[in-house]
């Protein structure tokens, strides 16, 4: 059933400085309300890659942000094949690079998680999970966002 979804895969986003001053870039999909409707994606998984800021940017480092780009690749091919779980929206600055899924079943979602992963060296990610029906953090975001582009 939830293979049966049209994952628009087009992204917003921006880069910009958050209100520190510091560099942060934002993506997120912006047309994710079929996975919504369902009610099946209830939970939210937030993984956190903790990193060094660069002096001039405080970004990743280039070699630090391709292995990020692959570590999403290997998920996204891991977990949206068939709509197990959606990447919703992406957060890099400050020190972290947050990637934020919903999920149809933690369970299931974090065995493919680990599958996917099994091919890198030790990452720095924490991972959390939280309920999140109504997808409140993914709206929010997307509201700031709207509007930070006024």
């Amino acid at each position: 059933m939830a293979e049966q979804l049209t994952l628009d895969d087009t992204w917003a986003g921006a880069s910009g400085t958050n209100d520190e001053g510091v560099a942060v870039i934002i993506r997120y999909r912006p047309s994710l309300r079929n996975f919504v409707d369902t009610g099946r994606y209830n939970i939210r998984m937030d993984m956190v890659w903790t990193y060094d800021e660069e002096e001039s940017a405080y970004l990743p480092s280039p070699g630090e942000m391709q292995v990020m780009e692959d570590v999403e690749n290997a998920l996204i091919d891991a977990l949206e094949t068939d709509r197990q779980a959606v990447l919703a929206f992406i957060f890099t600055g400050a020190g972290e690079r947050v990637w934020s899924w919903y999920s149809t079943g933690i369970k299931e979602t974090g065995e493919r998680l680990n599958l996917a992963l099994a091919n890198f060296e030790v990452l720095p990610l924490q991972i959390t999970q939280t309920e999140d029906p109504e997808w409140d953090e993914y709206f929010s975001f997307v509201e700031e966002f709207e509007d930070a582009e006024d």
